[in-house]
């Protein structure tokens, strides 16, 4: 079942939102170290987990309040997760001061991100309505939509001019990726929706 995404921009506001390409394939990296600190810090080496990627926690021993049942992954066990560097990784939203301490073993398990150097193309048309007409056309080789392939995620850009042709209202779009062999991937639902906030400040 493909994604439903939900992304917010703001007329007449510059955006940089990135979109996460996620597989059905999880990657399990030992976990070495967890720190009782605000946030919580997870030694994992060479995780290889991109920033802002999301990420939990399984089968670590003595703090046992922050795993999740090997069995039990499900789309809200995963958080945000800050890279701190090649090792280490934090989940702002967790204080762990007050938890038991770490004792040995675990695993940090994310999904793999998609990989987008196997495509040339990134499109996106944003409409009315599903069936409705086109508003605004994103490409990654004419701009708008940018193939991050470091961190394996998308990047809608826009200039304030950008978003300021779209008029107030919850659009509709989808994102579809293409091959060099013309094959086509959808890459979320078209049910997506883009929310487009109204600007309040216009004075130069």
């Amino acid at each position: 079942m493909l994604t439903k995404l939900n992304l917010t921009i703001r007329r007449g506001a510059s955006a940089d939102i990135p979109i996460r390409l996620e597989t059905d394939e999880l990657v399990y990296v030992p976990i070495t170290g967890i720190a009782n600190s605000a946030p919580i810090s997870i030694t994992a080496p060479a995780h290889g987990c991109p920033d802002g990627w999301r990420a939990m926690v399984q089968d670590v021993g003595g703090m046992t309040e922050i795993n999740t049942p090997w069995d039990g992954v499900q789309d809200d066990s995963f958080r945000r997760v800050t890279v701190v560097d090649t090792d280490t990784v934090e989940f702002n939203d967790v204080n762990a001061a007050g938890l038991g301490a770490y004792t040995s073993g675990g695993h940090l398990v994310y999904r793999q991100p998609l990989d987008l150097s196997q495509f040339v193309e990134a499109r996106m048309d944003v409409k009315s309505s599903v069936s409705g007409a086109v508003l605004a056309t994103y490409r990654h080789t004419s701009g708008g939509l940018l193939m991050d392939t470091v961190a394996g995620a998308l990047r809608l850009i826009l200039s304030p001019s950008a978003a300021l042709a779209l008029a107030a209202a919850k659009r509709d779009f989808d994102i579809e990726l293409i091959r060099g062999d013309g094959s086509v991937l959808a890459a979320c639902a078209a049910s997506s929706v883009l929310n487009v906030l109204p600007e309040i400040t216009t004075s130069a």
